[in-house]
Order: C-alpha cells, then sequence, then structure tokens
C-alpha cells in the first residue's frame, strides 16, 4: 500500500497525517499524539470486536480450521 499524494505531502512538511498539525522535526512520527492515540484506541475497539465475534484480528474473516 502506497502513500497518497496528501499523505506524501505531509510526511515531506512533517505534518500530522491526519489533522496537519506541525510535527517535530527530529522524530519520524506522522501522527501527532491526538492523533495517534484515537488510532489506537479505534483498533483496540475493532480487535476486541473482531475477537468477540470470532473473526481473524488482522483481515476480519472467518479463521480457517
Amino acid at each position: 500500500m502506497s502513500y497518497s499524494a496528501i499523505q506524501k505531502f505531509r510526511i515531506e512538511n512533517r505534518l500530522c497525517f491526519e489533522c496537519a498539525q506541525p510535527l517535530p522535526s527530529e522524530s519520524k512520527i506522522l501522527r501527532c499524539p491526538g492523533c495517534a492515540y484515537a488510532k489506537t484506541q479505534k483498533q483496540q475497539a475493532l480487535v476486541a470486536k473482531r475477537t468477540a465475534l470470532g473473526l481473524c484480528i488482522v483481515c476480519g474473516q472467518v479463521p480457517h480450521a
């Protein structure tokens, strides 16, 4: 999966992927702390939902027996 033009622009200009806030120039992070936290929360909710439904936590498909 490659980056879109807007994502490439934001990486080159050290801006958050989500909200375009400036990021520290010395770090390699792609999201500001607020957006990183929100993404983590969404991922944890998705994994919990898939686990409860007995689905693969990576792809969301029914596991093969």
